[in-house]
C-alpha cells in the first residue's frame, strides 16, 4: 500500500483554516486552543488517515469539510442544550452586566428631577436610590404658606409648603425655556412635626429643650409634603406621607447634651433621627426616610 504525502497536508490545512474561521465557531465563541483541541485532533486524525490511503488531495479537502462539519454540529447541538437548561433562548437578547439580566428601566429613573431644595439629607437620600438630581433651591417664602396654619391640617400645610417650592422653581425653568432631553419632574418637599398640633424649627436652645421636652416618652407624627411638577405639562402630583415616631423616657441632660453638640436649629422638631438622637427613638412606624426628609419609597410609586 502507497502512503501518499499531498493528500494529508492539504487535508490538514484546510480542517485548520475551516476551524479558525468557519462562522459556527465564531458564533458559539469558543476558543480552539481549549477543550475542544482533543476532540479536533481526533477529526483530523480520522480524516488524515482516510487521505493517506485515499491519495487524492481534492478529495481531502471534502474529508475535512465533512469531518469538522459533523463533528462542530455535534457539539453545538451539545451545548445549545446545556444553555437551554440554564434557561438561555435563542431569541433572547445576549445577557449583560453580572446578573445576566437587564431589567427595564422604571420610570423615575427615566426622568430628571429637579430638587428645590438645599437640603443635603433629600440630595442624599436620592443618591442613595441612584438618582442624580439637579439641585435648584426654592425661593418661596415658607412663612406665607404657613400664615394660616391655624385653619389647615398638619398635612395639608406640608403639601402648601411643598407646592409652594416646586412651583417657584416651575416658574423659574419655564422663563428661561429651552429643550430637555429628558422629562423633567421638579420635586419640592417640606417636613412637618405633629404633636397635638404643628412643631416647626426651634427659635434658640431654650425652644428646642421645650419642643424635645413635649416629645419625650411619647408618639408624634413626622409628615412631608411632597409636590412632583412637569416641566412641560405643568401638571402637578401632591401628596403627604405620615411616619409615627416614639421616643424613649431621657434626662434632661440628654437633651442638653443634644443641644449643644448637634445645634438642631435648622429641624423640625428640633432632632434629626439619622444623628445622635437616634438611641432615643423607641419606634419607627413607617418609612423612616419619611422622617429623615424624603419618602422615596411613594415618589418612585407616584411616578410610574
Amino acid at each position: 500500500m502507497t502512503i501518499h504525502i499531498l493528500g494529508p497536508v492539504v487535508g490538514i490545512v484546510t480542517f485548520v483554516i475551516i476551524g479558525l474561521f468557519h462562522p459556527l465557531v465564531v458564533k458559539t465563541e469558543y476558543h480552539i486552543g481549549k477543550k475542544i483541541w482533543p476532540l479536533f485532533l481526533v477529526c483530523g486524525l480520522a480524516f488524515t488517515t482516510a487521505s493517506m490511503l485515499i491519495a487524492n488531495p481534492y478529495l481531502s479537502v471534502i474529508l475535512a469539510i465533512i469531518a469538522f462539519t459533523c463533528f462542530w454540529t455535534i457539539v453545538e447541538l451539545h451545548e445549545q442544550e446545556k444553555r437551554v437548561a440554564k434557561g438561555w433562548h435563542p431569541r433572547k437578547p445576549k445577557p449583560q452586566g453580572d446578573s445576566g439580566k437587564t431589567a427595564p428601566e422604571h420610570p423615575a429613573y427615566s426622568v430628571t428631577i429637579a430638587l428645590a431644595s438645599a437640603s443635603p439629607r433629600r440630595r442624599d437620600i436620592l443618591n442613595a436610590h441612584g438618582i442624580n438630581p439637579v439641585i435648584i433651591p426654592s425661593n418661596a417664602d415658607e412663612s406665607i404658606g404657613a400664615a394660616d396654619s391655624e385653619q389647615s391640617s398638619v398635612d395639608e400645610l406640608a403639601m402648601r409648603i411643598a407646592h409652594m417650592k416646586a412651583a417657584e422653581v416651575y416658574e423659574r425653568l419655564r422663563a428661561l425655556g429651552g429643550n430637555y432631553e429628558k422629562r423633567v419632574i421638579i420635586l419640592g418637599a417640606d417636613t412637618v412635626i405633629d404633636k397635638d398640633g404643628l412643631i416647626g424649627k426651634p427659635a434658640d436652645a431654650d425652644d428646642a429643650f421645650r419642643i424635645l421636652s413635649l416629645l419625650r416618652n411619647t408618639t408624634h407624627r413626622v409628615i412631608t409634603g411632597v409636590s412632583l411638577i412637569d416641566l412641560a405639562s405643568g401638571a402637578e402630583q401632591r401628596f403627604a406621607d405620615v411616619t409615627e415616631v416614639t421616643f424613649k423616657d431621657y434626662p434632661d441632660e440628654e437633651i442638653w447634651r443634644f443641644i449643644r453638640e448637634e445645634q438642631p436649629f435648622d429641624k423640625s422638631g428640633a432632632y434629626a433621627v439619622q444623628s445622635s438622637w437616634s438611641v432615643n427613638v423607641a419606634r419607627v412606624d413607617g418609612d423612616i426616610e419619611n422622617v429623615i426628609g424624603l419618602p422615596w419609597a411613594r415618589i418612585e410609586k407616584e411616578l410610574q
